[in-house]
């Protein structure tokens, strides 16, 4: 572990030291095809291993049910939330800093009140695997939180000094009538 960890810190340091030349770049373009050659390699060895394959049916059915239970329990949050909601109560999201992915497209993305700090970035997903998935160059400064604000995808931008003083307002004046703190 040790030395896996110490390769990583290594490879930072010469990647910060040779940024200006071009094969980071070009290593860049190796890290997809490093990585589905290991997967094969794990297949392989998982292939290999006969104790793994014997008990593969009982692994794979715990894998199920597990996978099973996570959709079920997402299925019941929603619901949850979804009547949370309609009986008036007040869902609200401040992203501060980076959010991308898993928060933008989980619960949070649907509240009806999202608002960011002026110096969040917010995006489905980074510009890192934009460029990976596209190969497309995202514009600069694309996931900023005045661009999310004119796309619609959120309500209002808020000063990080300003944060108590608007989320006292936003809990006062936003939701329906049935909320248990008015």
């Amino acid at each position: 572990m040790f030395t896996a960890i110490g390769l990583m810190l290594t490879g930072i340091a010469l990647g910060f030291a040779l940024r200006s030349f071009q094969w980071p770049e070009l290593l860049g373009r190796a890290i997809s095809p490093t990585i589905m050659l290991m997967l094969f390699a794990l297949g392989v060895a998982v292939g290999g291993n006969e104790t793994l394959m014997a008990n593969l049916p009982v692994l794979g059915g715990k894998a199920l049910i597990l996978t099973g239970a996570c959709v079920a329990g997402s299925l019941i949050c929603t619901v949850a939330v979804r009547r949370y909601i309609e009986s008036g109560g007040l869902y609200l999201v401040l992203y501060d800093t980076n959010s991308f992915a898993v928060p933008v497209a989980s619960f949070l993305g649907c509240a009806p009140y999202q608002f960011a700090v002026r110096s969040s970035n917010i995006g489905f997903a980074g510009p890192g695997v934009i460029k990976e998935t596209t190969g497309m160059d995202i514009p600069p400064k694309y996931h900023r939180s005045y661009r999310a604000l004119s796309r619609g995808h959120i309500q209002g931008i808020w000063d990080r000094r300003q944060i108590r003083a608007n989320l006292k307002q936003a809990l006062l004046t936003m939701g329906g009538r049935n909320l248990y703190y008015r």
